[in-house]
């Protein structure tokens, strides 16, 4: 009986070891797949005039310019909403828009420009009102794609490694099932739609979209960890004898009417305790939507002239602010 025992317990040791071991060699062999799917596409197929691909001009003008410059750094307010060489023109400094996409995170937007700030550039921040720390897996994919340089920006989690890794994957099947099943995919040429310095420029010329997009109800906010880590970079500039002010973006007035309590909330802290001055108040650039392209922070031509005259007038008169009400 004891004899019976001990062989029921060890044959169970071995089922369990033999079903560990299939499941390893299961999953192993699934990852092979997955990674040569991702292999697979051939580099001829990447769209290197794609909006991610802007990035590859912006790190190369960043790191290219000689200093004292003028950067700005956040996302698609930025890439939208400036007219750069006006800037320059007027403040007598190079000027390097960095904005790309609200989605990479405000830990990506920091962190690639951080490396080429040098004594006295200044440094204008400029984030989106909702933003997340951490790019979303298939923006990931897709920026890293055309610009593998800016893999250390944006993967430092397991969790960041994950999600761009099934991300890619699924980029990988979507080339391949366009290529033998999908029809023609049109690409819109963004890349050569941007200036030297960095400004999306494919826009101006086109229509008002009347139904913005990101038009909807917002969640209160918790600014605790983008406030730490804005501070965090502050004195990281300082280190380097450059200066950081920040600058509230443009917002649709319908959509500031819509979160009126959520915007004042978040301005009121950023203006409290952020560790640099501000270069306009929240309310001076909530704008009529007609000033906007197609998104709550997409300005049309008018309306980034609006924007670009406003940071012009701060900068030349040092009309910058502290902490303060609303």
């Amino acid at each position: 009986m004891l004899f019976n025992k001990k062989q029921g317990g060890s044959e169970e040791r071995v089922q369990a070891a033999s079903f560990f071991f299939k499941s390893v060699l299961l999953v192993t062999v699934v990852v092979i797949i997955m990674q040569l799917i991702r292999k697979s596409v051939p580099e001829s197929s990447l769209n290197k005039k794609s909006w991610m691909a802007a990035s590859l001009d912006k790190e190369s003008r960043l790191k290219n310019i000689t200093s004292p410059k003028i950067v700005f750094i956040g996302g698609s307010n930025l890439a939208f909403g400036l007219d750069s060489r006006k800037i320059e023109t007027a403040i007598g400094m190079p000027v390097v828009n960095m904005g790309l996409h609200a989605g990479m995170g405000f830990q990506f937007m920091l962190e690639e420009s951080k490396a080429d700030i040098h004594a006295g550039d200044i440094v204008i921040l400029s984030f989106e009102y909702q933003l997340k720390e951490i790019a979303g897996g298939g923006l990931c994919a897709n920026l890293i794609a055309v610009n593998p340089a800016a893999a250390p920006y944006c993967l430092n989690s397991t969790k960041q490694y994950v999600s761009f890794f099934a991300a890619d994957f699924q980029r990988g099947l979507a080339y391949w099932f366009n290529r033998y099943f999908g029809s023609p995919v049109t690409i819109e040429d963004i890349r050569d739609n941007v200036t030297e310095e960095g400004d999306f420029t494919f826009h101006l010329k086109r229509a008002h979209v009347p139904k913005l997009m990101g038009s909807e109800k917002w969640n209160s906010e918790d600014c605790t960890r983008i406030i730490l880590k804005i501070n965090e970079f502050v004195a990281y500039v300082a280190g380097r004898k450059a200066t950081v002010y920040f600058s509230f973006p443009a917002l649709a007035l319908s959509q500031y009417n819509l979160n009126q309590e959520v915007v004042k909330a978040i301005a009121a802290r950023y203006e409290k305790e952020l560790n640099c001055k501000t270069l306009n108040r929240a309310q001076g650039l909530i704008l009529n939507d007609s000033l906007f392209y197609n998104s709550v922070y997409h300005l049309n031509g008018a309306g980034r002239q609006i924007r670009t005259d406003t940071i012009i007038r701060a900068l030349q008169h040092r009309e910058i602010h502290g902490c303060g009400g609303w």
